[in-house]
């Protein structure tokens, strides 16, 4: 899906503050959620337990997931590229829950994804 410049500002602003406010742990290092042993991993991860239908299973572990790129873009109203940059900035271990929670908000407000600090 090729981004038309109109964001999904209520997703966006849904997942950054679910990601703000939940009990899971936050790990941009961590492309896979597993909620039963408490951690939802990185920013896919995050919104595949927040939005079922943009959740990928991972083969072998009923309570292991990750996240479809396509339908995350879908959902935010972004480009996959788009999605690419969200999911896997340059510099991801050094990536906070505050960093990404700001990185959203600012995605919902200008439609660009800037990693910047």
């Amino acid at each position: 899906m090729e981004n038309e410049g109109i964001v999904n500002r209520a997703s966006i602003d849904e997942l950054a503050n679910f990601i703000e406010s939940t009990k899971y742990a936050f790990d941009m290092n961590e492309p896979n959620a597993n909620p039963k042993c408490g951690s939802a991993g990185c920013i896919g991860g995050h919104a595949a337990v927040l939005w079922p239908h943009v959740s990928d299973k991972v083969d072998g572990d009923e309570y292991l997931f990750s996240w479809d790129e396509e339908k995350l873009a879908e959902e935010l109203g972004i480009s996959d590229d788009q999605a690419n940059e969200l999911c896997y900035p340059g510099n991801y271990n050094s990536i906070t829950r505050d960093m990404a929670v700001q990185t959203l908000r600012r995605l919902a407000l200008t439609g660009e994804v800037d990693w910047k600090f």
